[in-house]
């Protein structure tokens, strides 16, 4: 197990240090905390830069041996013990970044726009600017169907949050898949 004392002042050091590690395997690196913890946790949250695809856990799992051996050499050398931990970001994430929002096509969010109510539907699209959404509005009653709106366009800087609503997403997948058996 690595060994340090973690403060708040090392997380720049290390972020110096893992961020070329985790480029050169073709990832991102989203964020270095320390959420406390006896021994401390080190959480070293890491995706990809582009594309809807999950991590592949064997490069998590040489990711976090090769992070680990070049902070024990590097920022974090010294004789306290601490916990590392690398990490995707995980399906509740808040959206904030242009390439949040394009991993996320086809998939079912939640928008907060800075004005008017939350809209809920389909993200068809995101770019370096803004997303276009398909919102849906909830059957009324039991075994109605969702009214599908026209396609509008938000930019950015018009969205106070926006995440992915993972139950919706994965309801629609199996509904797909249903639908794919029903044709075959």
């Amino acid at each position: 197990m690595p060994n340090t004392t973690i403060g708040q002042a090392d997380l720049e050091g290390v972020t110096q240090t893992v961020t070329p590690i985790v480029e050169e395997v073709g990832l991102v690196l989203e964020a270095v905390e320390l959420p406390g913890g006896e021994p401390p946790v080190l959480r070293l949250i890491v995706d990809r830069p582009d594309g809807t695809q999950g991590l592949d856990l064997d490069v998590v799992a040489t990711l976090s041996q090769t992070v680990g051996t070049a902070l024990d050499q590097g920022p974090l050398s010294g004789d306290t013990p601490y916990d590392l931990e690398v990490t995707s970001p995980g399906a509740g994430r808040e959206l904030t970044l242009p390439r949040h929002w394009q991993r996320n096509v086809d998939r079912i969010v939640n928008v907060l726009p800075t004005e008017g109510e939350r809209i809920h539907g389909l993200l068809l699209a995101a770019d370096e600017d803004g997303i276009e959404l398909e919102p849906r509005v909830p059957a009324p009653k039991k075994g109605m169907k969702e009214k599908i709106l026209d396609p509008v366009r938000i930019d950015y800087p018009q969205i106070r949050r926006g995440k992915v609503d993972v139950d919706a997403t994965a309801a629609r997948a199996l509904k797909n898949l249903e639908n794919l058996d029903q044709e075959a």
